[in-house]
């Protein structure tokens, strides 16, 4: 399946939604096809984005939905992008994003958009993603993955800022079984028994500073 058949995780607390819909049939560089392609592809895109932008909505967690510059925008009920950027704009969080690729985000809920932050000394942006084309493989992989910089630009000014917040997000721990995954680490049934113990602890603490 994909978003359109998604449904929210039982008993867990969404901080923050990013969704990244097919573009292959609504983005500008492949507009000369657009005649071949004809109106289900096209509909069947446009399906995707709105079911994940209802997902978002929802979650009534910050959101942003990315597309590269392509027919959306000029569609009634989607109308333009809350903001555009570039991955050159934020080569303060990562060097190696000094390329263009001009790129929409549809967002909501409360979402921040960040600061442009660009790195001194580099040279003029280039356009490696406009020469790469329409292929497949590595190259497709390049053309559709997200720059570091923008995602962690993205992180720093939407991530969860209250005390509250977190020590819920920390109690979810609770219901995870021995050997959970944290974050990208295994943890063996010690240390998730220990991380268990240090957030009920400080879980208490919390609740006893707000109750005072």
């Amino acid at each position: 399946g994909d978003v359109r058949t998604w449904r929210p995780p039982a008993g867990r607390i969404i901080v923050f939604v990013a969704a990244f819909p097919p573009c292959t049939h609504t983005a500008v560089s492949g507009a000369r096809d657009f005649a071949l392609k004809g109106g289900q592809m096209l509909r069947d895109a446009l399906e995707i984005f709105e079911a994940a932008r209802q997902a978002a909505a929802w979650s009534g967690a910050p959101y942003c939905i990315e597309q590269p510059a392509g027919v959306l925008s000029s569609i009634p009920h989607i109308g333009p992008p809350d903001h555009y950027f570039h991955p050159f704009h934020f080569t303060g969080w990562h060097r190696d994003d000094n390329y263009t690729k001009k790129t929409c985000l549809w967002t909501g809920n409360g979402f921040v958009m960040p600061k442009v932050k660009r790195a001194r000394g580099l040279r003029k942006p280039d356009d490696r993603i406009h020469k790469t084309g329409p292929r497949k493989g590595a190259q497709a992989d390049l053309r559709s993955k997200t720059p570091m910089g923008f995602a962690r630009a993205v992180f720093h000014a939407n991530r969860p800022r209250s005390s509250l917040v977190t020590t819920r997000l920390r109690l979810d721990l609770d219901q995870a079984p021995p050997g959970e995954t944290l974050g990208a680490t295994r943890l063996s049934p010690d240390q998730a028994r220990k991380v268990r113990r240090r957030e009920r602890r400080a879980a208490r603490r919390l609740a006893k500073k707000l109750a005072g």
